[in-house]
């Protein structure tokens, strides 16, 4: 799918050398992709504890 954006040039610069993205495309993808990913990963620890824990330092 074709999509026209307005993305800050900085953070798309900085994910794509986090990312090791050849172009731009690849690093929004990977990036969407990470996302997606964390939030599965949210709510199967939810699933195993009940909650997220706090690992709020103190």
């Amino acid at each position: 799918m074709r999509k026209t954006m307005e993305i800050s040039k900085h953070k798309l610069d900085v994910a794509k050398k986090i990312l090791r993205a050849k172009n731009d495309t690849q690093t929004v993808d990977e990036a969407l992709s990470m996302v997606i990913a964390n939030k599965e990963i949210e709510k199967a620890i939810k699933n195993l504890f009940g909650s997220m824990p706090n690992f709020e330092t103190k």
